[in-house]
């Protein structure tokens, strides 16, 4: 009894874990935080040359694919470790709740990524021709960074969440 708690408790701070790193990940890409660029030239008041350097150092400053791939390596490890807690009796119990979790999941990135596109539709409605032009172009060049607005992040920014598939 006191392992099926175990268990249960470790499931449950999984998923708990998942749902802050998807919401999290849903108020990034929603463009809920400021880009540093621009927030640290507003606040220190860079001059557009210090504002050029600034981009290269933080361009060059930590490769995102390594820290990504040690960062999903880590997590299958601490995958394959929970799993072996889990009696051979609850295991297919355990693969259920983490294929329904993953059907969930996909189901609000779909949800997610309607919502965020009509945003977009909505906002380009208001805009001037300038100004639309401009709104696409910032959006293609964050799209190349980070994926399509409103999905699912690049595979090599998205961090695993469970042993299935993601």
């Amino acid at each position: 009894m006191n392992r099926k708690i175990i268990a249960w408790g470790i499931i449950a701070f999984l998923l708990a874990l998942g749902a802050g790193t998807l919401l999290g990940l849903g108020w990034s890409r929603a463009g809920l935080h400021r880009d540093r660029h621009s927030w640290l030239a507003d606040e220190l008041h860079l001059s557009p040359q210090q504002q050029e350097q600034m981009k290269t150092i933080w361009s060059q400053g930590m490769p995102r694919a390594d820290f990504s791939d040690r960062r999903r390596a880590m997590q299958t490890e601490r995958d394959a470790a929970i799993a072996l807690l889990i009696p051979a009796e609850q295991k297919a119990a355990y693969e259920k709740i983490i294929a329904d979790y993953n059907a969930q999941k996909e189901a609000l990135d779909r949800q997610r990524s309607k919502a965020f596109q009509e945003m977009i539709d909505r906002t380009k409605q208001i805009l001037t021709d300038t100004q639309r032009t401009k709104y696409e172009e910032m959006l293609k060049r964050d799209e190349h960074r980070h994926g399509p607005p409103g999905g699912p992040p690049s595979p090599a920014s998205q961090p695993a969440s469970g042993p299935a598939k993601e």
